[in-house]
């Protein structure tokens, strides 16, 4: 199962939809990206440029907003990191840290103290043959934030398929962007090397040709955002999407937004499958990396095919309807929490809905879907000039 993205954004030029070229390129740029994230995890790196979180931030993400460019949102890359407390023999004096199934790594007395309180280290291998590596965590972010440049700056050198279907001043732009700061952050004044919270590669078109390897890196936060009504509408998409909440697809994740100057912001949120999803269609295991059993193989398996897919696909159009009710609802009742927004900027949601293996093949479904509606209806809504009913009305959706 493939996890989706909702993407709002905001900007005064007039909208028009994503070309099937474009939405090509897109998609390669998110496999091409995941991958070269995943190849962070070969064991031969291990000890030293750890590995790259595939949880439920597994996929990267890619919009394309006309007049800004495209906007790449990547995984995590995780330190890889853990800490164990310094402990000392009573008997000899000796010190040591102790790991899982009691074992244990004598320490150099030139290099730690009991004072330290911690020391960190890296594990490899697997249950219960773990291997453990003490390493100085400065050193580890330093090759990690490495590694993150590295693999960004290389995707922007060979982006030409994606440069090619730009236009103007428009650029590429991937966004590093993780709020975990207990993870990847320590308040002790001894790690003075952190790393980023929010890390920002791009390049326009016309300095990526003449030199696709100029790629500017900017570190921002958005903790002093002059506009708090952005951090508060990231809450709300957030909630709304909750299986508590939603009636039609459901996500996991917190709502990552990444501001576009001065065209608007960009919100992301990754949904992962249908809400009330049976048992049996969640059903999977996996054995060494490998997919032994999941739903499409016992469908496979059991001779009805055909009927098992009819039905998954059925429960997946009614979902889909629904969700094209709520995202319509949604951004007219709750979009009126923005505040300092021009009426005549446009308030439009992407949305790349969940991929299962039953829509793949799927003419009815479409892969993203773009709904967009002018700040000045929401404002006339919130005024009482309007009402809901009728600003749904103006809302336009497209898919492709």
């Amino acid at each position: 199962m493939v996890a989706g993205l909702l993407v709002l954004c905001l900007w005064a030029n007039a909208q028009t939809p994503v070309n099937q070229a474009m939405a090509t390129q897109l998609r390669k740029a998110e496999k091409q990206l995941t991958q070269s994230f995943k190849e962070l995890r070969n064991p031969a790196r291990m000890n030293i440029h750890g590995y790259v979180y595939l949880g439920q931030e597994t996929n990267t993400t890619a919009a394309y907003i006309k007049g800004y460019g495209v906007v790449i949102t990547l995984p995590r890359v995780m330190l890889g990191v853990r800490s164990r407390r310094v402990r000392r023999n009573r008997k000899t004096g000796k010190l040591y840290v102790k790991f899982r199934g009691n074992t244990r790594v004598a320490l150099d007395k030139s290099k730690y103290n009991i004072n330290d309180r911690l020391v960190h280290y890296m594990r490899s291998g697997s249950k219960p043959d773990y291997k453990y590596t003490l390493v100085d965590r400065n050193e580890v972010v330093k090759k990690r934030k490495a590694d993150l440049k590295a693999a960004m700056k290389s995707f922007l050198a060979k982006a030409s398929g994606l440069m090619t279907l730009l236009t103007g001043n428009e650029k590429i732009e991937l966004v590093y962007d993780h709020r975990n700061k207990r993870y990847y952050q320590s308040r002790s004044k001894k790690y003075s090397v952190l790393m980023p919270r929010f890390l920002v590669a791009s390049i326009d078109k016309q300095t990526w040709s003449n030199n696709p390897d100029k790629v500017n890196f900017s570190k921002e936060t958005r903790l002093n955002t002059t506009n708090r009504s952005l951090e508060v509408m990231s809450g709300i998409i957030e909630g709304l999407f909750k299986r508590s909440v939603s009636q039609s697809f459901q996500g996991y994740n917190r709502v990552r937004y990444h501001q576009l100057g001065d065209m608007g912001v960009l919100y992301s949120l990754q949904l992962n499958q249908r809400v009330n999803v049976s048992h049996d269609e969640k059903y999977v295991i996996i054995k060494d990396n490998k997919v032994i059993d999941s739903d499409s193989i016992r469908a496979r398996k059991s001779g009805n095919y055909a009927q098992v897919k009819a039905a998954r696909q059925q429960a997946y159009g009614k979902a889909y309807q629904k969700f094209e009710q709520e995202i319509k609802q949604y951004l007219v009742e709750y979009g009126k929490v923005l505040q300092g927004i021009a009426a005549n900027k446009w308030l439009v949601l992407q949305v790349s809905l969940p991929k299962m293996w039953y829509t793949k093949d799927d003419p009815n479904v479409p892969h993203s879907v773009q709904v967009s509606v002018k700040a000045g209806v929401l404002q006339n809504v919130k005024a009482g000039r309007m009402t809901a009913e009728n600003a749904q009305s103006q809302v336009v959706l497209q898919k492709y």
